[in-house]
């Protein structure tokens, strides 16, 4: 008799088993855009990283687990604003987003892994669909802030400096974990 698979909790916990079990999965993963119908794939993995890399996100990142439907679909609606995941065996394990500012440039956001599924080339593919996404949009360029001085920033930074992004400065911020990290800014240019 074989064992049943753990079932995926309600939206509002962490899927860290499920995840674990996915993870070996032999399904191809896809970039999917997460349009508002995904509002509970988009929290769960936005929670999921509040849980895991506090230090990446600002303060505001707290006040986010109580937040109900509406908001999730929200930001999912905004026309500046749209937001990619990596789905492996219909689980999203990363994310991505490209923001319109209200100058006109472009901004890369939000921007994860699950740390389980880190090393597998799916930060790669999410910026690869968003930089496509921005260079559509006639964007000039694009940029992006890392924070903190920890191993996976140190890899991020890697991969933002090989699809061609440069450093631009670096300030001190507080950040979601309540302590002072140093943000690191960068931007792409491209071709015109």
């Amino acid at each position: 008799m074989s064992e049943n698979p753990p079932q995926p909790k309600s939206s509002g916990e962490t899927h860290l088993e499920v995840a674990a079990v996915r993870s070996e999965s032999t399904e191809q993963p896809s970039v999917v855009e997460l349009t508002p119908d995904k509002w509970e794939e988009y929290k769960t993995l936005r929670l999921r990283s509040r849980e895991t890399n506090p230090e990446a996100w600002r303060s505001s990142i707290h006040t986010e687990p109580e937040m109900d439907e509406s908001y999730w679909r929200e930001y999912l609606e905004d026309q500046n604003t749209k937001m990619f995941a990596v789905e492996v065996a219909g689980t999203a394990v990363a994310m991505a987003g490209l923001q319109k500012q209200a100058d006109g440039s472009f901004r890369l956001k939000r921007v994860y892994t699950a740390p389980e599924m880190r090393g597998k080339g799916f930060g790669k593919m999410l910026l690869e669909k968003v930089l496509q996404e921005a260079e559509g949009l006639g964007a000039k360029s694009i940029r992006l802030g890392v924070t903190g001085d920890t191993e996976e920033q140190r890899a991020a930074m890697g991969l933002y400096t090989s699809l061609g992004f440069t450093e631009t400065y670096t300030e001190d911020d507080t950040m979601g974990d309540g302590r002072i990290h140093k943000n690191i800014e960068m931007e792409k240019k491209f071709d015109e």
